[in-house]
């Protein structure tokens, strides 16, 4: 399960059926608050790695579903093996025309906690030629700054969000294109 990362470090390669290359990324998650895997979102995967991993995450949701949230699966267990789906669905981004920077209430709870305890996904809808606008606020685990660092993910990308992280409520596809998103979000 060969993936291409985007962090706030680079990009980096990992093979997420290694538990060192998960460990590295679950680290990710807590420290910086957010990974893109490339092409994360595309359906055309293995179905059984969602179904095959100790946690129901999706249970109620179609094949399609299953198949996109893999790499979700296959990461979040390891970072808390109490994680299940908590709300899913589809948005268009013209349904939210100006994204606020924001964060949860609770979110200095989550942010002291050692393990992960809820995420947000993004699944991104294009081809590997569509551009996605996407940010978040650098001051990481501390008082918002007002300092966003934006982000250009590539349509077909997945994006994993830790719940603390004050971010861009939903990314925005660039240019003349309409495109969806998914959204799943998952609580310990």
């Amino acid at each position: 399960m060969e993936v291409t990362i985007k962090t706030t470090s680079g990009t980096v390669e990992k093979d997420l059926s290694q538990p060192s290359a998960k460990d590295e990324v679950v680290e990710t998650l807590k420290k910086s608050g957010w990974i893109i895997i490339k092409g994360g979102a595309t359906i055309s995967c293995d179905a059984s790695v969602a179904r095959d991993n100790k946690v129901t995450i999706l249970p109620s949701l179609c094949l399609h579903f299953a198949k996109i949230a893999q790499y979700a699966v296959a990461i979040l267990p390891h970072a808390n093996e109490r994680f299940r789906y908590s709300t899913y669905g589809t948005l268009p981004p013209e349904a939210v025309p100006d994204p606020p920077v924001t964060r949860p209430e609770q979110w200095k709870d989550y942010a002291n906690n050692t393990e992960i305890v809820a995420v947000a996904t993004f699944h991104l809808q294009g081809d590997p030629e569509s551009t996605w606008k996407w940010g978040y606020d650098k001051c990481l685990k501390g008082e918002q700054l007002g300092d966003e660092e934006l982000v250009y993910p590539s349509g077909g990308d997945l994006i994993i969000c830790n719940a603390w992280l004050a971010r861009r409520l939903v990314p925005k596809p660039q240019g003349d294109i309409k495109l969806n998103f998914i959204y799943v979000n998952y609580a310990a």
